[in-house]
């Protein structure tokens, strides 16, 4: 019932798990007690207020749920992989794979959006089958217009709305650069907190009046969070442009591999052996292997020299070395932007760069350290601007 992620697992929908975050049970509890007074009017004052208010955070909450479900059923449709839908505090999310098309981005994006509007629809019919003045009629008529709200809203072309998304989609398939689209949506999402903010305060004072104080309130905690939205795709966008263009041998150093058993003073007798041979004095990085030959750990070179000699020949090299992150091996080939996004993905000091070997099993060709990554990468943000 509970789930490992904090809240209440509800089930799944196509195979996909739901959640209602514990965060989501605040915006109930405000929802609750904002709207008892009105529906105090149909129901009066007390318990079966505060309950027919409750209904109505069920009501949002169904919605926001119904959203969620068509971002994960489109994602399915097209073989995206998803993890999970989340109600919670915001409204919700839904956690999927990258789309890998213009198209698949795109309709992804706009399905959910239309469903809310579907969803004002439906509520419309059935108000003309109630009473107007009934709680039924309150209800629906509160639902129909946060539903036509939310997705005319998340329609406006900035991201991270929806229609960010599709606004990112249609400029990637114009172009063929999803990364420009990226950085165009951001700016449009700007745009949206800079209009909806003049709505909610600048209008208002051009007419003389006083902004509302709840509207007010969450202008500046929506727009604060779509600002920083906006912004982080602007930023992101334009790190992945300049990633592209980098060159992956200006990052990648050589590596010598040593077994996991080594001592210091093996590794010593093979750096010197191995600088001998190539006649080259740049030290090569040591990668740590497993009897199978898989990359295990880096040598940190600093704290193997730092072994008094005494020592070394008892001292294993693991003692100064770091474990290399699950995730922290590319193969040779591998992008280097998908190389820096496994990296950050895995952590730790860098990433292996690695060959099959006959048995397919990878070995270590190369070293991608994160610190001459983001070197190269500062170093190509200014040539880029200059």
């Amino acid at each position: 019932m509970f789930s490992s992620g904090g809240g209440v697992r509800l089930g799944r929908i196509g195979g996909v798990p739901i959640r209602i975050a514990s965060s989501w049970f605040v915006i109930a509890a405000i929802i609750t007690f904002l709207y008892a007074g009105p529906v105090s009017r149909y129901t009066g004052p007390g318990t079966a207020a505060y309950l027919g208010a409750f209904c109505f955070a069920l009501l949002l909450a169904l919605s926001v749920l119904a959203h969620e479900a068509a971002h994960a059923i489109a994602a399915r449709r097209f073989g995206l992989t998803v993890e999970e839908i989340v109600v919670d505090l915001w409204g919700g999310h839904t956690s999927l794979g990258v789309p890998r098309s213009p198209l698949q981005a795109g309709v992804v994006s706009v399905v959910a959006p239309l469903s809310n509007i579907a969803i004002a629809g439906v509520m419309l019919l059935l108000r003309l089958a109630v009473e107007p003045t009934s709680l039924a009629g309150f209800l629906l008529d509160a639902v129909l217009v946060a539903n036509l709200l939310v997705g005319v809203f998340n329609l406006l072309p900035g991201l991270p709305l929806d229609g960010g998304r599709v606004l990112e989609a249609l400029v990637w398939a114009v172009t063929g650069d999803r990364d420009r689209g990226t950085e165009i949506a951001g700016w449009g999402g700007r745009a949206v907190v800079v209009v909806a903010a003049f709505g909610v305060l600048g209008v208002p004072l051009l007419r003389g009046n006083s902004p509302d104080l709840v509207s007010v309130v969450w202008i500046v905690i929506l727009g604060a969070m779509l600002w920083r939205a906006a912004g982080e795709a602007v930023t992101v966008a334009r790190a992945r442009r300049r990633l592209r263009g980098l060159d992956l041998t200006s990052v990648v150093v050589g590596v010598l591999a040593v077994p996991a058993s080594a001592t210091v003073a093996q590794w010593r007798h093979s750096i010197s052996r191995k600088l001998v041979t190539t006649k080259d004095q740049t030290e090569p990085v040591g990668i740590m292997v497993a009897p199978d030959g898989r990359p295990v750990a880096v040598v940190d070179a600093r704290a193997a020299a730092a072994v008094p000699a005494a020592a070394a020949a008892h001292t294993p090299l693991s003692a100064a070395a770091t474990r290399l992150a699950e995730g922290a091996v590319a193969r040779r080939g591998t992008p280097v932007l998908a190389m820096a996004e496994q990296l950050s993905r895995a952590g730790g000091p860098g990433i292996v760069v690695a060959d099959a070997d006959a048995s397919g099993a990878p070995v270590p060709v190369g070293w991608v350290s994160g610190v001459a990554l983001a070197r190269a990468l500062r170093h190509r943000g200014r040539t880029s601007s200059a």
